[in-house]
């Protein structure tokens, strides 16, 4: 069997498919083994091409334009604005400027676009757009249209393209002085403290009401003021009166010397100055010397509140206006004592029977043999005792020469220092005693002097005051306290503290002791002078009274009365135990008992053993005619009938205490045994010194005179003749004389020696 396609006997024949034309529209057949083929025109498919392809199956045709196909092709309807075969050309509408209005056209696939220019609308840019349909004008602005735009007119206050904007009034910063608030088409000013005005341009004067004081001057500020203060005050307003004495800024104190800053308005003070200092600022040490205080050439050293007078020789006192007065120790153990000039010392007028500078030598007046023969001569005081030779055991009598020692001038007669009393001066205070006397008057210096011997440690000897009437003005006190003599005055009650002279002396040792007070009331100072110690002076004062007081109230010595009421700045108070004597005080010697006024359990301070008796009395002055020649009857005690035996026989019969007011005792050798003799200083007498006398000095007024006996009569013995012996003829007499005067002229000394003298 043969293959398909083929034929023949032997299938070698290709059968030819194609004889049968089986391809369509002119397609060319090929013929293939058992088969054909049909290779189509174009335009045609399919196996026989019977198949017309749609070229518009592709869609050539472009920007939407309608294909129509054809054979073997197509054909593009474009729409408007294309064209070209496929229409996918597009038309340039532009070109022909559709666009109004300055439009830019733009062309695009098949069409054009205009691009209005701004305020123009519409497919060509036909339509002018009004701008001011929107109403875009704010603030009641009104609105202008124009092309692609519009314009507001702003009302004032306005700004802005739509007016939108409030014209800030206060970007130009109209306010100086504040801050700004915007109005519309205005502003105002908020001003700041202290100003004022529409722009806050004008500062408040707030000085307009004088707020400063005390004279401040007042300067305006911004919202303040300030007060620029005088001296002396501060404070905002200047109230404050500053303490410019506690004001330490500088930290320097106002016054000077310690002196107390008060102060005073404003810057004004004034300074207290401590005595001594004066000045504004108390910066002036005041010269105490400038007064010329010191008299009698001494020479003033000045101290701070003070001075002291370094005075020349001879002269004393707190300003060297007293004459020294050498004489008031006493140093004329047995005379008078009589001042030289000042600077010269003193000179000592002895006591009959005395001799030596400070008559301390009992002359022998047994050198001048005055004794019969065969009598044994026993020196006594200006006198000698001749005894005769001894036969038989007699009793002793005192043989006694009496001899005549010159003539006085017209002087004072003294009480009789014979007469028997029971007055003293002396007096013994036992504790609970006291004596009071008249007040004395007073006067800028005041002297006291006193003699006193206790052996108690505290007590008063001298009270004065004013009394109790009269306040705590002035008091004077010398006492004793822990056995040291003390002394406090006060001369005035504002003195804040009592005045004390304190020694260191023990006084309270039984021993006689004298002391002198010399007082000043103006200024207000002391000196008080202990014999044997130097004088001890009080410290300075510039306090002088404004009048001198010029009596004091009674004078108390001793102590007080019970009820006595005393100054109270002179407490404590002691009574005095011991023995006492106001020997003077401003020249006043009375203050025997007898010119006490008052007083209580006080004795006289004496001693007189009964062994011995008091024959008679020494220093017997007779002055009933001041003329007359007055005589000295010089004795020794006398012997008694019966002499005890412890005095005759035993040796050492003076002991400590017989003599007193400063007497020595002698023992007398007498051919029966020794006899006692006190030996009296000047201004005492007695057997035992007990009593005290006056001494006077001759006192010249230029009318009197003193006629004495020859100088021969002192050198002859008793009983002698007018002849003197050989070995006494040639003797040189040596007188000496103290003379003071303030007279020019005058005779001190006249003798008359005679044809052979």
């Amino acid at each position: 069997m043969a293959a398909q396609g083929f034929e023949g006997s032997w299938c070698e024949i290709d059968t030819n498919e194609c004889n049968s034309n089986p391809c369509q529209n002119q397609g060319d057949c090929v013929d293939r083994v058992n088969g054909y083929g049909c290779e189509c025109k174009m335009g045609f498919s399919g196996l026989h091409c019977e198949e017309d392809i749609n070229e518009c199956t592709s869609s050539p045709c472009h920007n939407s334009a309608i294909c129509q196909d054809l054979v073997n092709k197509f054909t593009c309807v474009c729409p408007p604005g294309y064209f070209g075969t496929l229409c996918d050309l597009d038309v340039n509408e532009c070109e022909v400027s559709p666009c109004l209005h300055e439009g830019i056209c733009i062309n695009t696939l098949g069409g054009f676009e205009c691009v209005c220019r701004p305020g123009y609308s519409g497919a060509r840019c036909e339509v002018n757009i009004d701008e001011c349909v929107s109403n875009p004008c704010q603030n009641h602005g009104k609105c202008i249209d124009a092309p692609n735009r519009y314009r507001c007119s702003c009302p004032d206050g306005f700004i802005g393209l739509r007016c939108e904007t409030n014209i800030d009034e206060c970007l130009s910063t109209p306010c100086l002085h504040g801050s700004c608030e915007d109005g519309v088409y205005s502003y105002s000013c908020v001003c700041e403290s202290g100003w004022t005005g529409s722009r806050c341009e004008t500062n408040i004067d707030e000085c307009a009401s004088f707020p400063c004081f005390n004279g401040g001057s007042c300067v305006d500020l911004i919202d303040k003021y300030a007060c620029f203060c005088q001296d002396g005050y501060k404070g905002k307003m200047c109230e404050i009166d500053i303490d410019v004495c506690k004001d330490t800024t500088f930290n320097v104190s106002l016054c000077f010397n310690g002196a107390t800053c008060l102060d005073g308005e404003g810057s004004n003070f004034t300074c207290s100055c401590p005595p001594g200092f004066m000045g504004d600022f108390c910066e002036v040490d005041v010269n105490e010397c400038c007064s010329a205080p010191c008299h009698n050439g001494a020479i003033c050293q000045d101290l701070i509140n003070s001075y002291i007078c370094h005075c020349r020789s001879g002269w004393t006192g707190l300003h060297c206006e007293d004459d020294i007065n050498e004489c008031l120790p006493q140093p004329c153990n047995q005379g008078i004592c009589i001042q030289n000039d000042p600077g010269y010392g003193y000179t000592c007028f002895c006591r009959p029977g005395f001799v030596g500078r400070n008559c301390e030598h009992n002359y022998d007046d047994c050198l001048l043999n005055p004794c019969p023969e065969a009598f044994s001569c026993v020196d006594g005081i200006n006198k000698v005792s001749c005894l005769p030779p001894v036969t038989d055991a007699v009793p002793l009598a005192t043989v006694v020469k009496n001899t005549t020692r010159g003539s006085s001038p017209r002087m004072p007669g003294p009480a009789t220092a014979a007469e028997e009393s029971t007055d003293s001066s002396y007096v013994h205070y036992f504790g609970n005693s006291y004596l009071e006397f008249e007040g004395i008057d007073l006067s800028a210096l005041n002297n006291i002097t006193v003699r006193f011997q206790t052996q108690v440690s505290q007590g008063t000897i001298l009270y004065v005051d004013q009394g109790p009437a009269n306040g705590d003005l002035f008091f004077m006190k010398l006492f004793i306290l822990n056995g040291s003599l003390q002394y406090a005055f006060c001369c005035n009650e504002e003195e804040e503290e009592v005045t004390r002279i304190s020694t260191i002396i023990h006084v309270a040792d039984g021993q006689v002791h004298i002391v002198n007070i010399r007082q000043h009331l103006t200024p207000c100072e002391a000196e008080l002078t202990l014999s044997g110690h130097e004088k001890i002076r009080s410290t300075a004062s510039n306090y002088w009274l404004g009048h001198i007081i010029q009596r004091t109230n009674h004078v108390f010595t001793g102590g007080l009365p019970q009820h006595y009421r005393l100054n109270q700045r002179a407490k404590p108070f002691h009574n005095y135990t011991g023995c006492m004597e106001m020997i003077e005080m401003n020249k006043l010697r009375s203050f025997y008992t007898s010119d006490a006024i008052g007083g209580s359990n006080i004795d006289q301070c004496r001693f007189a053993p009964s062994a011995i008796e008091d024959s008679s009395k020494s220093w017997t002055n007779q002055s009933t005619n001041p003329d007359r020649v007055t005589t000295t009857t010089t004795t020794t005690m006398a012997a008694p009938a019966q002499t005890p035996k412890q005095l005759l026989h035993e040796p050492g019969v003076c002991f400590d205490g017989l003599c007193l007011n400063g007497g020595t005792c002698h023992d007398v050798q007498l051919p029966a045994g020794s006899l006692p003799t006190c030996q009296c200083p000047l201004h005492f007498t007695g057997t035992f010194c007990e009593k005290g006398t006056t001494v006077y000095i001759p006192s010249f007024d230029g009318t009197s005179y003193l006629e004495l006996q020859p100088l021969s009569s002192y050198l002859q013995p008793s009983g002698a003749t007018d002849n003197l012996p050989a070995t006494l003829k040639d003797t040189t007499v040596i007188l000496s004389l103290t003379v003071k005067t303030r007279s020019a002229q005058g005779t001190i000394l006249y003798m008359n020696c005679g044809t052979e003298r």
